[in-house]
């Protein structure tokens, strides 16, 4: 996603059986968070891509930003030496 020309954020995706994602990574630059950015991307695959699902794992750094979204958050335990990690997922409506 671009403002003012300059890209603020980017998204990836990976696409199962046409209905099913699984967000690899997204970013926003931190001068432009709180802003909807994030949020709008995970919208437009939803309206876009006619995705039923979308799924992503995540660290306790960015697990609020899915929780506020309203995915469901179940943790994976510290999958990585002293890192939590947690599988988020997400029933579109």
């Amino acid at each position: 996603m671009e403002v003012n020309e300059e890209t603020v954020s980017c998204i990836g995706v990976e696409f199962f059986n046409a209905k099913e994602a699984v967000i690899k990574h997204i970013a926003v630059l931190p001068k432009e968070r709180g802003k909807g950015i994030g949020s709008s991307m995970i919208y437009f695959l939803c309206k876009n891509y006619d995705i039923h699902s979308i799924f992503a794992e995540t660290d306790k750094e960015a697990v609020n930003f899915y929780s506020n979204f309203g995915f469901q958050i179940t943790s994976l335990g510290e999958k990585y030496l002293g890192v939590e990690c947690f599988l988020c997922k997400f029933k579109v409506k």
